[in-house]
Formats: C-alpha cells, structure tokens, sequence
C-alpha cells in the first residue's frame, strides 16, 4: 500500500515538472491582473507598490533564463502585495470597497482553484473529476 502511494506520488511529480514553470507564469499573469482589477476598481495606499510588484512578476515570469524558485519568488512577492491591498480595502469604512474587492478576489480564486484540481488531477483525490479541465486548458491565457 505505501509503495503504491510512492510510486503515486512520483507520477504525480513527473507529469507536474513538464508543466512547472507555465503554471507560475499563469499564476503571475492571473495575480497580476487581480492586482490591476482591484487598483483600478479601488483607490488603496498600497497600490503602487502591488503595481510595481505584478510588474516585477510578469518580467520574470515571461523569461526563459531563469530558475523557477526565481519565478516562485516574484509570485510570492505578489502574493504578499496582493495581501496588502485587501487588508488596505478591509479597513476602509467603504462597504462598497469591501464587496468589490471581495468579488475581485473571488473571481480570481475560481481560476486559480481550477489550475491547482488540474495540477494534482493525477492523485485521484478529486472529488467532482467530471468538473476538471486539462492542465493545459487550465494555464492557457483566457481568450
């Protein structure tokens, strides 16, 4: 039983390392227009810095000569910025702030909820597998 859960474990990792890189551009470019959504929908005292960092992140993302603990950097980066403004947007006394950044990031998640399914698909532990998409479709850009 426990082989079968390692030999698991490393197929999952095997189909995961072609697709590594391309699921971290993709989640740069879904941050980064998160992070462009809630700047233009909500003036908040960190967005500048979050611009800069989505900026930042998309560089990295969109080469090719660099580790993908580099890309993972500048994501997390711009996880952190993005953090940033919701707690900027949750202190205001705007209740229509609030909502619309909440749906903002709500949005988002769906998206990015359907890339993670997709990326560990082959653990079988889904629990609606009839809902998943591949993994490319999942990482392509939406049109």
């Amino acid at each position: 039983e426990q082989a079968h859960i390692v030999i698991g474990s490393l197929e999952l990792l095997r189909q995961q390392v072609d697709y590594a890189h391309w699921f971290e551009a993709a989640d740069a470019r879904g941050m980064a227009a998160l992070v462009r959504a809630i700047v233009a929908a909500v003036a908040l005292p960190s967005a500048d810095d979050a611009v800069s960092a989505a900026d930042d992140a998309l560089a990295v993302a969109a080469r090719s000569d660099v580790r993908l603990s580099t890309v993972r950097d500048a994501n997390f980066r711009l996880r952190d910025a993005i953090s940033r403004l919701i707690e900027d947007a949750f202190a205001l006394h705007d209740d229509a702030a609030r909502r619309t950044v909440q749906k903002l990031v709500l949005d988002h998640g769906a998206a990015q909820i359907g890339r993670e399914r997709a990326f560990v698909a082959a653990t079988g532990f889904d629990v609606f597998p009839e809902t998943m998409r591949s993994i490319e479709e999942t990482l392509r850009p939406a049109a």
